[in-house]
C-alpha cells in the first residue's frame, strides 16, 4: 500500500510528540523548580527569623558544654572534682566560638529587623554576652576548685593517718597496761607505728598547705606535735618500766597525762574538721568572682524566659 501525495502532504503537517520532547519539558520544569527553591532557600536564609533559629542553636550547643562548667563550679568539692576539671577546662574555647557564631547571626539578623523585632534580638545579644562573661569568670575558678580538691584529698588522707595513730596510740596503753615485758614491747612497737602515722599526717597537712594560697592546718600541725610527743613519752615510759627506773617512769607518766590533756582540750575545741577548713579558704579565694558568676547565671536564666 502506498501514499498518495497529498496524503504524504498531510502527514507532514501533523506536528509530533515525542519522548525527546517530555525529557525538554521535564528539564525545564526542574530548572524552573529549581530556581524557584533556591531563591526561597536564599530569601528565608536571610529573614530575621532563620537566624535566630540558627543563633538558638549554637547557644543551646554551647549551654550543653557549660553545664559540666555549672556543675562543677555550684557542687560540693570532693576528692574526684580535680579530675573533672581538665575537660572542662579544655571545653571553655569551643564553647567561646560558639558563642561568637551566635553572636554573629543575631547581629546579621538585626540588619533586617522590625522595631518589634529588634527588642527581642537585644535581649538574645545580652544573654550571649553574659554567657561570655561567665566563660570569662571559669578559669581563675576552676584554678582555685582543682587547688581546693587536691588539697581536700590530701588532708582527707591526713585525717585518716590521724585516726590510724589513734588508734594504735589506745593499742600501745592497752598493752602498756598489762605491766608485764611483753606488754612494754607492745606499747613500744604501737607507738612507734602511731609515729610514723603521725609523720604521714604532717606531710599530707603541709602539702596541702602548698598547694592551696591562704590555707592553714596550724592547729592541726601543733595537735601533731602533742601527740609525736605523747607517743614518744610513751614510749620513754615503756623503757622506764623495763629498766626499772621508777623516778624517770613517774615523770615521763606524768608528763604523758599533761599531754593527753591538752590533746583532749584540743579535739574538744580546736580541731575543726579538715573539709571545712578547705572550704572556708575556697570561699575566701572565690567569694567575689563566685558571687558575680552566679548573679551572672541567674541573668542568664532571666533572659532566656524573656526570648525563648
Amino acid at each position: 500500500m502506498s501514499l498518495s501525495r497529498s496524503q504524504r502532504r498531510q502527514r507532514q503537517k501533523k506536528p509530533s510528540f515525542t519522548l525527546g520532547h517530555l525529557v525538554i519539558i521535564g528539564v525545564i520544569i526542574a530548572i524552573v523548580s529549581g530556581v524557584g527553591a533556591y531563591a526561597y532557600h536564599t530569601f528565608y536564609t536571610s529573614t530575621v527569623d532563620y537566624r535566630v533559629e540558627q543563633a538558638f542553636s549554637l547557644i543551646d550547643k554551647a549551654d550543653e558544654k557549660m553545664g559540666a562548667l555549672h556543675s562543677v563550679i555550684s557542687a560540693d568539692i570532693t576528692d574526684e572534682t580535680a579530675d573533672k576539671i581538665k575537660k572542662v577546662t579544655e571545653s571553655i574555647e569551643p564553647t567561646r566560638d560558639l558563642l561568637r557564631g551566635a553572636a554573629d547571626y543575631i547581629k546579621r539578623a538585626q540588619e533586617s529587623a522590625t522595631t518589634e523585632e529588634m527588642e527581642r534580638l537585644v535581649m538574645i545579644q545580652e544573654s550571649v554576652a553574659l554567657r561570655g562573661q561567665l566563660l570569662g569568670l571559669a578559669p581563675d575558678l576552676l584554678e582555685v576548685t582543682e587547688k581546693s580538691a587536691i588539697a581536700l584529698r590530701g588532708v582527707n588522707v591526713g585525717w585518716e593517718n590521724l585516726i590510724a595513730a589513734t588508734e594504735a596510740s589506745v593499742r600501745a596503753k592497752e598493752a602498756f597496761d598489762m605491766q608485764d615485758k611483753a606488754g612494754m614491747l607492745e606499747s613500744v612497737k604501737q607507738n612507734n607505728d602511731a609515729l610514723s602515722q603521725l609523720a604521714r599526717a604532717r606531710v599530707e597537712f603541709n602539702d596541702a598547705e602548698r598547694v592551696l594560697e591562704g590555707l592553714s592546718f596550724a592547729v592541726y600541725l601543733e595537735y601533731i606535735d602533742i601527740r609525736e610527743q605523747m607517743a614518744q613519752t610513751a614510749i620513754k615510759a615503756a623503757n622506764d618500766w623495763t629498766g626499772e627506773d621508777k623516778t624517770a617512769l613517774k615523770i615521763d607518766l606524768e608528763h604523758y597525762a599533761d599531754l593527753l590533756s591538752q590533746a583532749a582540750i584540743m579535739e574538744e575545741n580546736q580541731l575543726v574538721p579538715p573539709a571545712e577548713i578547705v572550704a572556708a579558704t575556697y570561699q575566701e579565694l572565690v567569694g567575689e568572682a563566685s558571687t558575680e558568676y552566679f548573679a551572672i547565671r541567674e541573668a542568664v536564666r532571666t533572659l532566656d524566659n524573656k526570648v525563648r
